[in-house]
């Protein structure tokens, strides 16, 4: 398979991410096709012309795959693909090679602007909502809420029902005493250094996230330290990455 074509069609699938239109219900879909694009400081020019000439395309055509675009703090991408289930992935494919077909024959386009420009990995993931928080009813990506932090926890071998529980402490103390602050944690069902899950954070900028955290810190000073030992005991390590939802290069979001 040409690079051209997995960094046009394929690595433009990464979503928090992760995620699907909001809704005040739970979300249709619970798996997720994503890919994470690096891209170096001096190449992010061109890589951006370069997305920017494929997404024109895909609405040219009618790409009617829907995708959500993140891009992150520390030059990378998140695309993200709501799934079915993992047999989805072939009709993605077979619907990315028709896309691909229709572009090179009517506007000559191949991919070759993208040379060199980045790296991809891919992941599969499956939403947990007994471990979500959501006290306003609301799921997936908002217009309102652009900004994410994610937390990749890579788990300790078999202790994923241990972590499970832990979580639940903090989603029981929080629906309790009716806090609003929002989160999704994912697992990665394949890809790289499993188990691990991913924990999605959204808000309005960072400040109001920072904010927003403190204020719980600081409100349940008593509780927290403990929950987060408990947490901390069945994890190996912790990986942080903050960005931001970029709408102008998501298509059929419904947003």
């Amino acid at each position: 398979m040409k690079k051209s074509f997995v960094l046009i069609v394929l690595g433009i699938l990464f979503t928090g991410m992760l995620c699907v239109s909001s809704r005040a219900q739970q979300p249709a879909s619970v798996y997720f096709a994503v890919f994470e694009e690096m891209v170096s400081t001096a190449d992010m020019a061109a890589f951006s012309k370069a997305q920017q000439e494929a997404v024109d395309l895909w609405k040219k055509h009618n790409f009617d795959l829907p995708i959500y675009c993140y891009s992150t703090d520390d030059n990378s991408f998140f695309w993200v693909m709501p799934m079915q289930n993992f047999a989805s992935l072939d009709a993605m494919f077979e619907k990315s090679a028709a896309y691909m077909k229709k572009a090179r024959e009517l506007d000559g386009y191949d991919g070759s602007s993208f040379r060199d420009l980045s790296t991809t990995r891919f992941s599969y993931i499956r939403w947990m909502p007994d471990v979500s928080f959501h006290p306003d009813g609301k799921f997936g990506q908002t217009t309102d809420k652009k900004y994410m932090k994610w937390a990749f926890c890579y788990l300790k071998q078999g202790h994923e029902k241990e972590a499970a529980e832990a979580v639940k402490k903090y989603v029981d103390l929080y629906k309790k005493n009716g806090e609003k602050f929002d989160w999704d944690v994912y697992e990665v069902m394949m890809g790289n250094d499993t188990p691990a899950w991913v924990l999605a954070m959204p808000a309005s900028d960072p400040v109001t996230l920072e904010q927003k955290e403190s204020e719980l810190n600081e409100k349940y000073k008593k509780e927290l330290p403990d929950m987060w030992a408990e947490f901390a005991k069945h994890v190996r390590r912790i990986e942080n990455k903050t960005g931001w939802f970029r709408q102008r290069w998501s298509i059929n979001t419904g947003l």
